[in-house]
């Protein structure tokens, strides 16, 4: 499954390479009634990177949600019996592969750390280890914005606490025009 993984990661580098400012960072009203304030969103990043990848790979038939059948098997896996925000992922089925090739989670990241941000990236961690022990071949978390030092150093604090998380990919995708690559 080596190769067709190898080609994914070439088109999500390029796909992302493609994603302009206006899908990284929006304008939102400001409460206080001022200059509108740019904030990263998920869910329009994620939509134009579907995009791009759909422009690349035309007759792959992309899903961007999981299936309802397969919620209760992923909260299983992820160790959790309540709701579960869904994450934002591309599940890619050809007749050739047998299994399902990749699970994308997308996590901006804002220049000043929100409160509860360690414990969201760990259950975002959890909830890819969950796809992968359902069958998914590769796992990516995608992360979008600057810093990227935090995400870092929670990877490196769940490595350390002997988590599985050497099976997902850190990608960083930094800046708009640039494609994202995995972090080392």
């Amino acid at each position: 499954m080596e190769a067709p993984l190898k080609w994914f990661r070439g088109l999500l580098a390029d796909a992302t390479a493609t994603i302009g400012s206006a899908y990284f960072l929006l304008p939102v009203a400001n409460a206080d009634g001022g200059a509108p304030i740019e904030q990263y969103r998920e869910r329009v990043y994620a939509y134009e990177l579907y995009h791009q990848l759909r422009k690349r790979w035309p007759d792959c038939p992309f899903s961007l949600e999981a299936a309802r059948s397969t919620s209760a098997d992923i909260r299983s896996s992820a160790g959790s019996t309540s709701t579960m925000r869904s994450p934002i992922y591309w599940s890619m089925f050809l007749a050739t592969w047998v299994a399902t090739l990749a699970v994308i989670e997308i996590k901006p990241i804002k220049p000043e750390p929100p409160v509860g941000e360690h414990e969201a990236f760990w259950r975002d961690l959890l909830k890819l280890i969950a796809f992968r022990n359902i069958g998914y071949e590769a796992a990516f978390m995608l992360v979008s914005g600057e810093p990227i030092d935090r995400m870092i150093d929670c990877g490196a604090e769940l490595r350390k606490a002997e988590s599985p998380i050497d099976h997902i990919e850190l990608w960083h995708h930094g800046a708009p025009g640039e494609p994202a690559r995995p972090l080392a």
